[in-house]
């Protein structure tokens, strides 16, 4: 009788000590995690504003100040948020847009902090920016440059000839 009072009684400890755990590790062993999209595209080009939109998946929900990139070397944009207040529940998903501008074409990374620079990043990409596109003609305006031509052809042929009579 006292042997089965004990297994009872090891058996509720480890039921509670499993229940703390499950319960527990829910808010301990979340993490902050992020994601980091290029728009317009992947590939902008050298004509295009450049924005990288970050999601960020916050263990902890707070606020924080507006993020800015800081542009370094090698084509490195690092952007950093500084919390200002935690609270609420979480998990709380935040996506801002951090306008980076016009590039020359090249390649370029860029890395997101949520500790400071001096953490490793929580979220990175690399993006290529290509060429401008070159403006084209269509057929229908090689058509009129060459009428323009013409016109223009026939206008100095006849101040010729009004110049040598």
């Amino acid at each position: 009788m006292i042997l089965l009072a004990r297994i009872r009684a090891r058996f509720a400890t480890m039921l509670i000590l499993a229940a703390c755990v499950a319960v527990c590790s829910g808010k301990a062993g979340a993490q902050n995690t992020a994601s980091i999209s290029m728009l317009p595209s992947e590939t902008p080009s050298a004509s295009e504003h450049v924005v990288a939109r970050i999601t960020y998946t916050m263990a902890t929900c707070g606020n924080f100040a507006a993020p800015t990139p800081l542009a370094r070397p090698g084509g490195v944009f690092e952007v950093r948020i500084i919390p200002v207040r935690t609270g609420i529940d979480p998990p709380c998903v935040v996506t801002f847009d951090v306008f980076l501008g016009l590039l020359p074409q090249g390649v370029y990374s860029v890395h997101f902090h949520d500790r400071g620079f001096s953490s490793p990043p929580l979220a990175t990409t690399s993006f290529t920016v290509g060429a401008a596109p070159v403006p084209a003609i269509g057929s229908a305006g090689i058509a009129l440059l060459a009428m323009i031509v013409g016109f223009v052809a026939i206008l100095v042929g006849r101040r010729r000839d009004t110049h040598e009579s």
